[in-house]
């Protein structure tokens, strides 16, 4: 009897402690949405690490972090905790989830020569095709964003030269296929991160077709 007493004892400790924590969690989220919606980019990511870092339901954290990363070109750093919101986040979430992703990966390919290649590429368009997936008939520009930049990366994809696919770029190729399925352990490995306040809209936006790839 004592020992149940004390596993009873246990959870409402656990309990207090999570209510303790929360008013300084929801501060700091309250805060980082500010910064974020002034355009202060660098002081939300701290703001929403900080969040992050205090436990409990921090999904929503991770993603804003992801968002303010994002806004900042961190694209690698901000695709890693998009990733973590597609392992534990619930359907809507993890649509944009995987969208934001795919544009990261979209953005990284446009951006370093290594990287556009057809592996990394074809990841990226099974982000945005997980993306559709999962958002299925929803009434949001989700769909509709995703559908444009999907169109973009085959596109992408359809206009490397056969030494991009097979040749020279191989080990490239290879290599940034690395990448992503490395960012992928790693959002597993912060999969717990998540919270109780509503995230930010969806991080990213469909890309002008003049700003894909820019010359």
């Amino acid at each position: 009897m004592r020992k149940y007493g004390w596993l009873i004892l246990v959870g409402l400790m656990a309990v207090v402690a999570g209510w303790l924590l929360r008013p300084q969690r929801d501060s700091l989220l309250r805060r980082a949405e500010a910064a974020y919606r002034h355009g202060d980019y660098t002081e939300a990511a701290r703001l929403y690490a900080l969040a992050a870092a205090e436990g409990g339901d921090t999904e929503h954290a991770v993603f804003n972090l992801g968002a303010a990363l994002y806004a900042q070109g961190a694209f690698t750093q901000a695709s890693r905790r998009f990733l973590t919101v597609t392992a534990t986040g619930e359907r809507e979430r993890r649509a944009r989830a995987l969208y934001d992703a795919a544009n990261c990966g979209l953005q990284l390919a446009c951006r370093s020569p290594s990287l556009r290649s057809k592996p990394f590429l074809e990841w990226v368009i099974g982000q945005y095709e997980a993306s559709l997936h999962q958002a299925g008939t929803g009434d949001g520009t989700l769909p509709q964003d995703a559908r444009h930049n999907l169109e973009l990366a085959k596109r992408l994809l359809a206009s490397l030269s056969p030494s991009d696919r097979v040749g020279q770029n191989r080990d490239a190729g290879s290599a940034g296929k690395q990448d992503s399925v490395s960012e992928r352990n790693e959002g597993e490995q912060v999969a717990e991160q998540s919270t109780n306040t509503r995230s930010l809209a969806m991080a990213t936006k469909a890309l002008p077709e003049e700003e894909l790839c820019p010359t």
